[in-house]
């Protein structure tokens, strides 16, 4: 649980630290915006759990089909368009807590993925709110 809570505060730290230099209130990306984005992301890297990952292997990811359901993959993928989205301004109303509060989750499980189907879950609500929300 104490590495659960850690995960949080980091992540929630990484999030306030990112600076933001085009504000757009209230709109997300989903995975494939930022698969066919891949230039002006805000950020040179991700935490993704409690791993560092360069641009360079994020875009990796999201040019990546899950195959066979791969959940680590799936919520990767949904965890960076959210984190990007973050980076790009995405704040207020309706929808800013559960993000955050999806973002978190996603971290905490990806630094020990063992439920799978928790894992899948987590990356349907993250995709539920990119899609509701999407500005493409």
């Amino acid at each position: 649980m104490i590495k659960k809570i850690g995960i949080m505060v980091f992540t929630a730290a990484i999030l306030a630290s990112m600076t933001v230099s085009n504000v757009q209130a209230c709109h997300v990306y989903t995975p494939g915006y930022w698969k066919r984005h891949g230039i002006g992301w805000l950020v040179d890297g991700l935490y993704l759990g409690d791993h560092w990952y360069t641009y360079q292997e994020l875009y990796d990811i999201l040019q990546t089909k899950p195959k066979g359901g791969d959940a680590i993959l799936i919520v990767q993928r949904y965890l960076i368009a959210a984190k990007l989205s973050v980076a790009m301004g995405t704040t207020g109303p309706p929808f800013e807590a559960d993000l955050l509060s999806l973002i978190a989750q996603a971290d905490a499980w990806l630094t020990n993925p063992i439920d799978r189907e928790a894992g899948i879950a987590i990356a349907e609500q993250l995709g539920a709110i990119l899609d509701a929300y999407a500005w493409e």
